[in-house]
């Protein structure tokens, strides 16, 4: 598969702070973790953190699979609107994963307190919308169940709006906090850096071919491409849709692929309220945030993937489809902010990167009975950051004894 492909902002910003090594040696550790992706560093993070033995293991290079593509929107909201989920697992569950969503924002800014880098990290006001008139009443419905359990949200149309967007607004879902944008290459680095002072061990370029448990011991052996072992009590999946080869019997989402134009920096965007993240109801729906330096990103027009041979999953950068997606966001960037006059000279970053969807919206977190020495923190969904931040808190509860039940908003049975 061609998990990345263009010329992502992130790393073409940024040049590799560190290499590690690959690994030449046997291990004995408490904890490996499986994925060198920002899933992996905020997992090692909270572990090594904990006095615990960890040992993080990459196949490719640092953060340089889906991580450096990422959008890296943070919102509480998530891809299944609240009234969905309560039809599908009942009220309290669907409060409860919007809420876990809001706190994970304010949880990684306190992480990031503790790093040696921002990671242009901000907080933001979001924006969920439509300009379709046949989608208010339903948009309504989501705005009052949000307002009356307690999230700050506000109900806004352009009529009544005071200018405050330049597009047209149907109805939409103002919500004042529960967001955020960073940079995902930066975090993953300095969350590996803060990892390491607190004694977790890192090695790139390291591909696992086995995971065999023993049960003489209870412990789990993994074995890498060149025949050295790393034995631990727990293992801890986090290499994303490439863990679904692991699931027996169950299918954990479809593939499909996202794009994403960054423009040069504008001092000025009229008619974009406090450069809140922006989000529409379409069915892919496109998202837009802004950067530090002032860029505009705009993402979407997903095209389902299918297998992992199919074309989509190992589509060409000079494909015409490609150009084709790139196009049509544009043109939906010159819809948003007219007076801007975007071009296609003014677009200065072009990329396109797999990803991988539930029917819920929801992560995966947890344990499979059949792996009973690993656990799966899987971010899959548009908020895979948060997503992996509550994960890797509910996974050290799990491996310190206390099973916390907001676990099962994630298991792999529902």
């Amino acid at each position: 598969m061609r998990y990345v492909a263009g010329n992502c902002l992130w790393t073409a910003q940024t040049t590799i702070p560190k290499q590690y090594s690959y690994l030449t040696t046997d291990l004995q550790t408490e904890v490996v973790i499986i994925g060198g992706g920002l899933a992996g560093a905020i997992t090692a993070y909270q572990f090594a953190k904990a006095g615990i033995q960890t040992v993080l293991v990459e196949k490719t290079i640092i953060g340089y699979l889906s991580t450096r593509a990422s959008t890296s929107i943070l919102q509480y909201e998530i891809d299944t609107n609240m009234v969905q989920l309560q039809s599908m697992y009942g009220i309290d569950a669907a409060v409860r994963s919007f809420q876990l969503c809001f706190d994970a924002v304010s949880d990684l800014e306190k992480v990031i307190q503790t790093l040696d880098d921002d990671c242009e990290f901000s907080r933001s006001s979001c924006l969920y919308y439509s300009p379709k008139k046949n989608d208010v009443r339903w948009l309504e419905r989501e705005f009052n169940l949000r307002r009356k359990h307690g999230f700050p949200v506000e109900w806004i149309q352009s009529e009544q709006d005071n200018g405050r967007f330049a597009f047209p607004i149907a109805g939409g879902i103002l919500s004042s906090d529960g967001a955020g944008t960073v940079n995902p290459y930066r975090l993953t680095h300095a969350l590996l850096r803060e990892a390491e002072k607190a004694g977790a061990r890192i090695y790139e370029n390291t591909d696992i071919d086995k995971i065999v448990d023993d049960p003489s011991n209870g412990q789990t052996k993994v074995t890498t491409q060149h025949g050295f072992h790393i034995t631990a009590n727990k293992i801890i999946i986090c290499t994303g849709y490439e863990a679904k080869n692991l699931i027996r019997g169950q299918r954990l989402g479809s593939l499909a692929r996202t794009f994403n134009i960054v423009t040069k920096p504008y001092s000025e965007v009229p008619g974009w309220h406090d450069r809140c993240i922006i989000r529409d109801t379409d069915e892919p729906y496109t998202y837009v945030r802004g950067t530090k330096d002032q860029r505009i990103i705009i993402g979407g027009e997903d095209v389902n993937a299918g297998g992992v041979s199919s074309k989509i999953s190992n589509l060409d950068d000079d494909d015409p489809l490609v150009e084709q997606q790139y196009n049509r966001l544009l043109t939906k960037l010159q819809e948003l902010f007219p007076q801007l006059q975007v071009q296609h000279s003014d677009i200065e970053f072009q990329y396109h990167a797999l990803f991988n969807n539930t029917k819920d919206g929801l992560p995966f977190i947890g344990q499979v009975d059949y792996y009973p020495n690993c656990y799966f923190n899987l971010g899959y969904g548009s908020n895979g950051i948060l997503s992996v931040l509550t994960g890797s808190k509910l996974l050290l509860d799990l491996y310190q004894g206390t099973k916390s039940p907001d676990l099962d908003l994630f298991n792999f049975q529902r």
